[in-house]
């Protein structure tokens, strides 16, 4: 697979995997009682990005720079999410990487821009937190208690 036939399904793809390797590299961390579903899930996921890497596509075309780009800065958007969930808690997270994006992706539906990661963010929270009782950060800059 030269670097002229690398698709946009097979850059995925290498996301993927490298989102397993983060995932194995965390297995030792699990107990060992607990450790066989997840081990067997990336197994699987392993063997079928495999699968994906080696099989012809059909009507392949080479990506462009302009999404590689896209690629790249919505990674670093996930990444600087991440980083900020700890800080400013899991609501105020969401709702900045949620507008971002929207942004970057130029959605300009006004409705659709404003009310969707504020509904997707409260319904989000209070289905885990109140409903499933799994504690989302609250940020160690400032607490906000709903």
């Amino acid at each position: 697979m030269s670097l002229r036939k690398i698709t946009g399904n097979r850059l995925f793809v290498l996301c993927i995997v490298v989102l397993l390797v983060a995932f194995t590299i965390q297995l030792p961390g699990i107990p060992m009682e607990g450790r066989i579903y997840p081990m067997t899930l990336i197994i699987a996921s392993f063997l079928f990005c495999i699968y994906l890497l080696a099989s012809k596509q059909k009507k392949e075309q080479s990506t462009d720079k302009s999404v590689l780009f896209a690629c790249c800065v919505l990674v670093l958007m996930i990444a600087a999410y991440i980083f900020l969930l700890g800080k400013i808690g899991y609501i105020l997270a969401t709702l900045v990487f949620l507008y971002g994006a929207l942004w970057f992706l130029k959605v300009r539906n006004i409705k659709l821009l404003v009310i969707y990661p504020a509904v997707l963010t409260l319904l989000m929270y209070f289905l885990f937190n109140r409903i499933l009782s799994v504690l989302l950060p609250a940020g160690c800059w400032f607490s906000l208690n709903l």
